[in-house]
């Protein structure tokens, strides 16, 4: 048992930046963590701020073959598909926060 967050990091612009690149530098880094919408449709998009027609923009006509990366293509940039998240346990330690660390700092501007 143990605490979990979700958030987003954000350029010095406002906009999210994208949780696939988190999550590419933490998997670089041998961080474990999570990434996307978690599993809970609707929420996730809430969440983000998606408006209901800009949902139904993406899904207009044919949806057969759209991947997730169609839709993070179609969405604003500026809000994000997803979110990163990191839980901390019985299993985790110091060591595991200062990687943590040193994996956000160059994120931050």
């Amino acid at each position: 048992r143990g605490g979990t967050v979700a958030f987003n990091f954000y350029d010095a612009r406002g906009g999210v930046i994208n949780h696939v690149r988190v999550e590419e530098r933490a998997a670089e880094r041998k961080i474990s963590l999570r990434t996307g919408c978690f599993c809970n449709p609707g929420a996730g998009e809430a969440a983000l701020g998606l408006e209901r027609g800009e949902l139904e923009q993406c899904f207009a006509g044919e949806l057969a073959g759209m991947t997730i990366d169609d839709f993070r293509g179609c969405i604003d940039p500026t809000k994000g598909s997803g979110a990163v998240r990191v839980s901390l346990g019985l299993a985790s330690n110091r060591a595991d926060l200062d990687a943590f660390q040193a994996l956000a700092e160059p994120f931050l501007e």
